[in-house]
């Protein structure tokens, strides 16, 4: 059980020191003296508005100023289909008795 047990903390620790090593084409670059050249996609400028609760950008600051609304909207057979949805920024559907549920939709901006 020693033998096993050493064994297993000789491997990890290879294990470990070999994770945290530079790959061998990159070293063998660098002693030779070439240069390295890392490939960069087209940088896009940043967001200027990104809505807090999709992450999503939003067309200006007053969308996002605004305050969330919340929807409850019924789940049941007679009531569907539910329009509004698909414009929703969040959408739950929670229990609320039995084996009925209902959704919440989650409205925040206008740009969808």
């Amino acid at each position: 059980m020693k033998i096993r047990r050493e064994i297993i903390i000789i491997l990890s620790l290879l294990i470990l020191i070999s994770a945290c090593s530079k790959p061998v084409e990159l070293e063998e670059k660098e002693e030779e003296g070439a240069e390295i050249v890392e490939e960069t996609e087209d940088v896009e400028e940043p967001l200027k508005y990104i809505c807090t609760l999709t992450g999503l950008e939003v067309l200006d600051e007053a969308d996002i100023n605004q305050r969330p609304i919340a929807v409850m909207i019924d789940n049941e057979i007679n009531a569907r289909p539910q329009s509004g949805l698909d414009s929703a920024d969040i959408v739950y559907e929670m229990p609320v008795e039995g084996n009925i549920t209902r959704y919440m939709a989650i409205y925040h901006h206008l740009s969808s």
